[in-house]
């Protein structure tokens, strides 16, 4: 099984997902054109811990370790308002939207996360976190794209999510994109 734990999103912040694609696709142009995988906004997510691909039989163990206890920080939420690239906005392969407020809690959760997964994962994650909604994967950049200019240049309508709890999903990849399923949720 393919699993990780994310933050499902608030269905305002989802819509906010699919506004910024439809803006970006008329702004992103140039001499040629980038190549993009968009992710729906149905399926976005924040990912805390990504686990990867693990034997059946270590799920009682997965969830055993990430329910060990109330996950701390009580609820709060997630104000999100800007749009970037990662690594940078010349050479993005990864657009995103960020959070502002609420990010110091985002990331205090996933720190937790990870913790409770470690040694369990098919690699223990050793990026920092970076409080984040995918929306799109930069396949090919083109030529002559202002990548600064088009994500500058959107229109962002400030959305929150109310995180109360976080999800175990399996994940199963398709040539239509992947298809997540809930395996369980653990609240605070």
């Amino acid at each position: 099984m393919r699993l990780f734990v994310a933050l499902d999103l608030s269905p305002e912040t989802r819509e906010q997902v699919g506004a910024l694609r439809q803006q970006l696709e008329s702004r992103l142009t140039g001499r040629r054109a980038p190549r993009l995988t968009w992710v729906r906004p149905e399926v976005a997510h924040v990912t805390l811990g990504f686990i990867g691909e693990v034997p059946d039989r270590t799920l009682d163990q997965i969830l055993a370790s990430v329910g060990s206890s109330r996950l701390p920080n009580g609820p709060f939420n997630v104000l999100w308002s800007t749009v970037g690239a990662f690594p940078d906005q010349r050479k993005p392969r990864v657009l995103w939207l960020g959070a502002t407020s609420g990010a110091e809690s985002l990331t205090a959760l996933a720190r937790t996360v990870r913790e409770r997964l470690k040694g369990m994962t098919a690699a223990d994650e050793d990026r920092p976190f970076r409080p984040h909604v995918t929306i799109a994967r930069v396949r090919d950049p083109g030529s002559g794209v202002g990548w600064s200019e088009a994500l500058s240049g959107v229109h962002l309508r400030m959305t929150a999510t109310h995180v109360d709890h976080v999800t175990l999903y399996r994940s199963q990849l398709s040539p239509k994109g992947p298809h997540y399923t809930a395996l369980a949720t653990f609240e605070f």
